[in-house]
């Protein structure tokens, strides 16, 4: 079974442009999340996909400097972009992991994966999603090459082609799909967020680094990430305004499976 991460990124994000290529301790965000991807010893390839346009050559450069695949395809139909990364590498098994998660954790990424590979019954998709219990910037997403290749022959409507697997995850009926729950027990799906989408992100992503950098501890989790910022509530508070915020409710008309994933109350 060929295993292999894509990492989708662009330069030209409205909210906070140039988001993956600001400093994160010793290199860039983009960087410092390959690195962590780098330590899931399952994973047989690691694909930085990007928009197919002069602006994002750049990240041609961090693909070589870390090791790792480049892949330029589709800039607005997402699912296409992984679809073909996926093609060109043969992959068995694809997981989405967005460059919005720069301290994604490695084990989550290993949960994921290793109920995909071991299940008993044959599945076409895994994430620890839905519903989340992970801190938000944990996302993973792993599809079987069949399901990925369906979805991209018959998802029509743009939010299934710009967002790549709510046609998969949103027919539990007509696919096989599992989630993964933080190991913990803990549910921290609203409490604490270092995702990347605003100033303020950054901010909170900036201190989580620069504090286990300075610390020399480099092999920390989401866990540690958590228990750090509950001691901290003054740099926690400082996105605590985003963390209700997702694209589902945005297309919540339009997702048969809403009220499963997201409830009304803020909590998934």
């Amino acid at each position: 079974m060929r295993k292999i991460a894509i990492i989708q990124t662009r330069l030209g994000s409205a909210r906070l442009p140039g988001k993956t290529t600001l400093p994160l301790g010793p290199s860039t965000v983009l960087e410092y999340m390959v690195k962590r991807l780098q330590q899931c010893s399952e994973l047989d390839r690691i694909i930085i996909a990007v928009p197919e346009n002069e602006k994002t050559e750049k990240f041609r450069e961090v693909a070589k400097k870390t090791h790792v695949d480049f892949f330029p395809g589709s800039e607005l139909d997402l699912l296409d972009r992984h679809y073909q990364a996926a093609k060109r590498t043969r992959a068995d098994i694809i997981l989405k992991i967005p460059s919005d998660c720069p301290l994604v954790d490695p084990r989550a990424i290993e949960l994921v994966l290793t109920t995909f590979l071991n299940s008993p019954r044959e599945v076409d998709y895994v994430s620890n999603l839905h519903p989340q219990s992970y801190p938000d910037g944990n996302d993973v997403e792993a599809m079987g090459f069949s399901a990925l290749e369906l979805a991209w022959k018959e998802a029509k409507a743009p939010f299934q082609r710009e967002h790549t697997t709510p046609f998969i995850w949103d027919q539990p009926e007509r696919f096989s799909i599992l989630n993964c729950t933080w190991e913990t027990g803990l549910d921290f799906s609203r409490k604490f967020r270092y995702t990347l989408d605003y100033q303020e992100d950054y901010a909170v992503i900036k201190g989580i680094v620069d504090h286990f950098e300075r610390n020399q501890k480099r092999g920390f989790g989401a866990l540690e990430i958590s228990e750090f910022l509950s001691a901290h509530p003054e740099l926690a508070q400082l996105n605590s305004h985003f963390w209700s915020k997702s694209w589902y409710q945005k297309e919540r008309a339009q997702l048969k499976h809403f009220h499963r994933i997201y409830r009304e109350d803020g909590l998934t």
